[in-house]
């Protein structure tokens, strides 16, 4: 079999490195591996509607017994549509890549074209998953970027609510019980905004700046004096935090280059509820095989260049990531006056 006559087989069809590329292991993905945070949802359109119910709770007061009683605020219901995005990487794989390649010990070029495919997509799918990870960041701060810092959805302005901002005072020398404080109203005022929405805690993502200043107050450090068992590990990466006042405060370390994903001197509130708020929807690939399906993960493709010179491969993803309770969200900024 001619070297990229291999390519023609079964096991390079859309279906099997789709299946392939969805069984690669994420790289960093600290939201994505926060179970129900996200509800996982697909879509077979390249449109999803979202809808808005603003329905109260209302306390009942005294009425006369053999008397009509209140009545509940009728739900108000607004449907917004969103249009998945497609995030595509392309690459190639070249005839001299298997021609004349053996893997140690076996004389198959399958397994050769196997492997360098694999490799190929293991790379496609790692940097589609900090991207996915970076979109679910920005579904925590309410606002989803693009690559290039461009707005993708924003979800104060889709859902008309307002974004919540607060400052938090730490320093070496704070010792004043003014984080004790912070927790409190932010917890507070979050549990009001949610409503009737059970949370089971909350989180507090922070910059490097900001998660020095608080962690290195001596308000903390006479409260925490186990902090030094503070580090845990996710996917191989080192996440330290500390919880103090009901909330885990969390370093949250990613960065692209030298992109950071988090301001350091910033600080975001991400609430865990039991009905989540947050949602990550898949869209299906723009292949004629997956039209009107239910939306993956990943999709991974390839065909032979002209005059066999080689394959082109390309990988994708149409993820959708929302915040449908942005008015919960809150974003803290340092403040290091004494």
């Amino acid at each position: 079999m001619g070297a990229l006559d291999i390519f023609r087989s079964d096991a390079f069809s859309v279906r099997s490195l789709t299946n392939a590329i969805n069984k690669v292991p994420p790289s960093f993905s600290y939201l994505g591996d926060i179970e129900g945070l996200f509800e996982k949802v697909s879509c077979s359109t390249t449109t999803t509607m979202v809808e808005e119910r603003n329905g109260q709770i209302a306390l009942v007061g005294n009425s006369p017994r053999g008397t009509k009683g209140e009545t509940l605020p009728r739900d108000q219901r607004k449907m917004r549509a969103f249009v998945v995005n497609h995030k595509q990487l392309n690459d190639e794989i070249k005839a001299d890549q298997i021609q004349n390649q053996r893997l140690f010990g076996s004389e198959i070029e399958f397994e050769t074209a196997q492997t360098v495919m694999n490799d190929k997509l293991v790379m496609m799918a790692r940097s589609i998953e900090t991207t996915i990870e970076w979109m679910r960041l920005g579904a925590v701060k309410g606002q989803v970027l693009d690559a290039d810092g461009s707005v993708l959805h924003d979800m104060f302005e889709e859902f008309g609510q307002t974004k919540r901002t607060k400052s938090l005072k730490a320093s070496v020398s704070t010792d004043d019980g003014s984080i004790k404080k912070f927790c409190s109203e932010v917890i507070r005022s979050t549990r009001k905004k949610l409503g009737d929405t059970k949370i089971n805690g909350f989180h507090l993502l922070c910059g490097d700046a900001i998660f020095d200043a608080i962690e290195n107050s001596a308000e903390i450090k006479n409260a925490n004096k186990w902090r030094n068992n503070s580090d845990f590990l996710v996917d191989s990466h080192a996440f330290r935090y500390f919880e103090f006042g009901g909330i885990r405060f969390v370093n949250y370390v990613a960065w692209v280059g030298d992109k950071d994903f988090i301001d350091p001197e910033k600080a975001h509130l991400l609430p865990i509820c039991e009905d989540a708020i947050f949602s990550e929807i898949y869209g299906p690939g723009d292949y004629m095989e997956t039209v009107n399906t239910p939306g993956l993960k990943y999709y991974a493709k390839q065909e032979v260049q002209r005059m066999d010179k080689g394959i082109d491969v390309e990988a994708q993803s149409n993820p959708l990531v929302l915040c449908t309770r942005p008015g919960a969200l809150l974003e803290v900024t340092l403040d290091s006056t004494t």
